[in-house]
């Protein structure tokens, strides 16, 4: 449980859970991927314009 207070009354709150993934974890700035090498890729993709990708 737990408390929040604000002097102006106003307050805003994103709460989000969920079950461990048990996944390795390789985290670079804003991207976070399961290996280095991935990592690598994410950001070659997003240097070439690449990184999003339309469904």
């Amino acid at each position: 449980m737990f408390e929040i207070a604000t002097d102006n009354g106003e307050v805003r709150l994103l709460v989000v859970s969920g079950k461990p993934l048990n996944e390795p974890v390789a985290w670079c700035g804003p991207i976070v991927m399961n290996t280095e090498e991935e990592l690598r890729t994410a950001f070659e993709e997003y240097r070439n314009g690449t990184f999003i990708k339309n469904r």
